[in-house]
């Protein structure tokens, strides 16, 4: 008995990434701000988005942590093997 072939996934629309585009975005507007006033405010927020990204991150880490801790104890492992067998040689 034969199984269907597999289908691809639907194409979907990809957020842009902000790598780079943002950073430079950053030193465009603080390098042509003629004020320290637009700088401030500039500065403020990309603060608020740190604050807002770090909190993220806390709720993925603490909603993931058993997961996190098996993968970092794998990690550990891997790591660990080619030291020892070095060690035997």
């Amino acid at each position: 008995m034969a199984s269907p072939p597999p289908t691809k996934p639907p194409r979907g629309v990809k957020p842009p990434k902000e790598t780079s585009g943002l950073l430079m975005s950053v030193i465009r507007t603080l390098s042509a701000s003629e004020s320290n006033e637009q700088r401030d405010r500039e500065r403020a927020k990309l603060e608020k988005e740190y604050k807002k990204s770090d909190k993220q991150i806390e709720e993925y880490v603490s909603l993931h942590h058993e997961d996190l801790t098996q993968i970092m104890q794998a990690i550990e492992l891997t790591c660990y093997v080619p030291t020892t067998q070095a060690q035997i040689m």
